[in-house]
């Protein structure tokens, strides 16, 4: 999604490690999920989108807690601790729609607004509150607010 939640970070206590949405792919080599790894320039087309330089509307969900930062407890060398006996991380939870928060929903449309490729052209942000990610396509909210912007 060009959506990503570049906003959240991954502290672990007693240690100098902190991990962005930037950063995930190092993260998941950290943890050894070769099955989520992402490679860094993904990570990066994430948070570069370009300008679409045409009218855009963009939908995204609210009223869902949704983690912004996951707090992990260090193990000896400093990293987090994700030993079978380790702690369960906490999380942090701001709105958004479940997966990605509202500073982060909003953020690929704002950036897009100020690029100059846009050329002024209107770029709306539609927040529809109690929708979650996955679920506003069927949402007849939805519907209802495409259908006043394309009548």
């Amino acid at each position: 999604s060009i959506l990503a939640p570049n906003d959240v970070v991954v502290n672990v206590t007693g240690s100098s490690v902190k991990y962005t949405g930037r950063d995930v792919a190092q993260l998941f080599d950290l943890i050894k999920k070769p099955d989520l790894r992402i490679s860094s320039s993904r990570c990066q087309r994430w948070t570069s989108e370009t300008a679409p330089g045409v009218e855009t509307y963009v939908f995204s969900g609210s009223g869902y807690p949704t983690p912004q930062t996951f707090e992990f407890s260090a193990a000896h060398d400093g990293q987090p601790d994700l030993m079978n006996d380790a702690v369960s991380p906490v999380a942090y939870c701001v709105d958004g729609d479940s997966v990605g928060t509202m500073e982060s929903l909003n953020g690929v449309p704002q950036r897009w607004a100020a690029q100059p490729q846009q050329g002024g052209k209107k770029v709306e942000i539609v927040a529809l509150p109690n929708i979650s990610h996955g679920n506003d396509v069927f949402a007849a909210e939805v519907a209802r607010k495409l259908y006043q912007i394309l009548i």
